[in-house]
């Protein structure tokens, strides 16, 4: 009921960017108020003192900590919580730390495993949630308007978008779209995820592991396409007659991988762990051409998806002086269309989801498309 009422009552005034946050700020004294009197008032009946001293420097308090409050309730971990929130984890630390003092209880348990929640952050989570929500949903709509209003549409994509027909998606929608300018923002996954988070881009394509489960609960994601990976040997390598090779059979090998940030690295990565070794890397790089270079000259192996060496369309890989070999099992990527789940998609971005989704099929072999 509270978190009802002050929503309709405050969210009205938030007209502008300055007004939102001040609105926001509102609202945050407001539970403050209401939270601490829950936590620490014995009689139902609210005492006007009990009031006016939880009052009493509550509107200095930071909103953003109620969304380090409730992302460290849902990852029981601050290594975890502060990775998500890119920050440090002895600021999350001295934020929570000073959450709890100002409210004047517990809100976690802490011990050297996870951390969980007292009966005080218990109490507290759906009003930090819907404190969040709030923040978000007008950020959201002040974002879009303001896209709108300039005529912008910001897409995130993965670098070698062009191996995944996103080019080919982003020139067909601009040819039935005409008018609606889209602004494309290329960066690794892990970034782009952060964009989102942060309103910087409205829909994303992002690359996914595909053998194990990936937490963003905040997060939409519409399947796309898939990849697998594969191995980059050189001519001469004693592997690089076979059609498939186990990754455990490389684990001497030197690697040259793409740079660690990647999502594609981590899968080599966990996938040459679940193998029973870790990869001794001797080159991170951005750039797929110096490590088709390295390779050929014998430098070491790569691991890369097999759509980063073999475009569609193409019939055999570019500078082939050295050779492609499949890996068993076969380890997989997903590229998937993200967007938040919170908030509402300007009329654009639905179109071009709507648009994605009716060429798919024609994008991609029908082995090769996610169902």
């Amino acid at each position: 009921m509270h978190v009802h009422f002050l929503h309709q009552a405050l969210t009205p005034l938030a007209a502008s960017t300055a007004q939102a946050r001040e609105t926001t700020n509102i609202i945050a004294i407001v539970f403050f108020i209401i939270i601490k009197n829950h936590l620490t008032c014995n009689s139902k009946t609210t005492r006007i003192d009990s009031i006016l001293e939880s009052m009493e420097g509550s509107a200095v308090m930071n909103i953003d900590y109620f969304k380090e409050f409730v992302t460290l309730a849902s990852t029981q971990s601050y290594w975890e919580a502060s990775s998500r929130l890119f920050m440090g984890q002895s600021t999350l630390s001295k934020h929570i730390t000073q959450m709890e003092r100002d409210l004047g209880v517990p809100l976690f348990d802490r011990t050297t495993r996870k951390v969980e929640l007292t009966e005080f952050g218990s109490l507290m989570l759906p009003y930090a949630r819907a404190l969040v929500d709030i923040q978000n949903e007008y950020t959201d709509q002040l974002a879009n308007a303001k896209a709108v209003a300039q005529g912008k549409f910001v897409l995130g994509s993965i670098p070698y978008s062009a191996e995944y027909r996103i080019t080919d998606l982003l020139i067909g929608f601009n040819a039935q779209y005409p008018g609606q300018p889209i602004k494309i923002l290329e960066e690794d996954s892990i970034t782009l995820k952060n964009a989102l988070r942060h309103n910087q881009c409205e829909l994303a394509f992002l690359r996914e592991p595909s053998d194990w489960p990936v937490s963003d609960a905040d997060l939409v994601k519409i399947p796309y396409a898939m990849d697998t990976l594969v191995a980059l040997l050189p001519k001469d390598h004693q592997l690089a007659s076979r059609n498939a090779i186990r990754l455990e059979e490389l684990q001497d090998e030197s690697f040259l991988i793409l740079k660690k940030q990647s999502v594609s690295t981590q899968i080599c990565t966990y996938a040459c762990q679940r193998a029973g070794f870790t990869p001794q890397v001797v080159y991170n790089g951005n750039r797929l051409y110096n490590i088709f270079s390295l390779v050929s000259q014998g430098m070491g192996v790569s691991l890369l998806m097999k759509r980063h060496v073999h475009p569609p369309d193409s019939i055999d890989p570019p500078h082939m002086a050295f050779s492609l070999v499949d890996i068993e099992p076969t380890v997989r990527s997903s590229i998937v269309l993200s967007y938040r789940k919170s908030g509402r998609l300007s009329d654009i971005a639905q179109r071009f989801i709507d648009y994605v989704m009716e060429q798919q099929p024609h994008l991609f072999p029908e082995a090769e498309a996610m169902s």
